[in-house]
């Protein structure tokens, strides 16, 4: 599987903003084991919940690829459509891990 590139925030220049972004950044890999644990126990409620908090703090951290990818989770769950609810989270789970490259610096 080919990776993609690297994700950056689009406040990275934004030094106010650092704390925010690594803070998020931090804690992706811990969230979207919750949300792939969610998914596997069928708790649609619980992926929708989750996916609302990655929403928030993508926003505030300035990934907008992950914003609208969260926003298709939760619409999926809202719509009781398991398939799409299980393809968003891994596309999530591809964007994160290129979140998380991008902010170590990776080219």
């Amino acid at each position: 599987m080919k990776l993609g590139p690297p994700i950056y925030s689009v406040h990275d220049d934004d030094i106010s903003k650092r704390e925010c972004i690594e803070t998020f950044v931090y804690g992706l890999a811990n969230h979207i084991d919750d949300l792939q644990e969610a998914e596997l126990g069928e708790d649609l409620q619980e992926v929708e919940r989750l996916s609302r908090d990655l929403v928030e703090g993508a926003t505030r951290s300035g990934y907008p690829t992950l914003i609208g990818v969260a926003n298709a989770a939760i619409t999926a769950c809202q719509a009781s459509k398991p398939d799409e609810v299980r393809h968003a989270i891994e596309e999530l789970t591809d964007l994160v891990q290129r979140v998380r490259r991008g902010s170590r610096g990776a080219a």
